[in-house]
């Protein structure tokens, strides 16, 4: 009888003692889990900005090339306009001097 009992005994230790080691396994793996959790949320957050970034970045872009294009348009439109007056010049100066100023070119 008090072999089974020490053998019970023995046995109780052992399992208080993986239970203990089960315990410490689970508080590691909770803080482990917190960690991670965190980390996730602070690249969620990081994704979150750069994603606002990015649109920001985009309609920058598009803006500045919407610029451009008007800029371009407008510069075609007055060198037409420059082209025509001076071929005006040039007619409104040949009529009043008598000179044939045809053969003139402005660029």
């Amino acid at each position: 009888m008090k072999v089974l009992l020490h053998m019970s005994h023995f046995f109780f230790l052992q399992i208080e003692e993986e239970n203990h080691q089960l315990k410490q396994k689970v508080a590691s793996l909770q803080t482990q889990h917190e960690g991670q959790a965190k980390t996730l949320s602070e690249v969620q957050e990081r994704c979150q900005l750069l994603e606002a970034q990015l649109l920001l970045y985009q309609e920058d872009f598009k803006t500045e090339r919407s610029d451009r294009e008007r800029a371009q348009s407008k510069n075609a439109d007055l060198e037409m306009q420059l082209a025509e007056l001076q071929r005006q010049l040039v007619g409104v100066l040949a009529c009043s001097s008598g000179l044939n100023f045809n053969r003139l070119r402005y660029e």
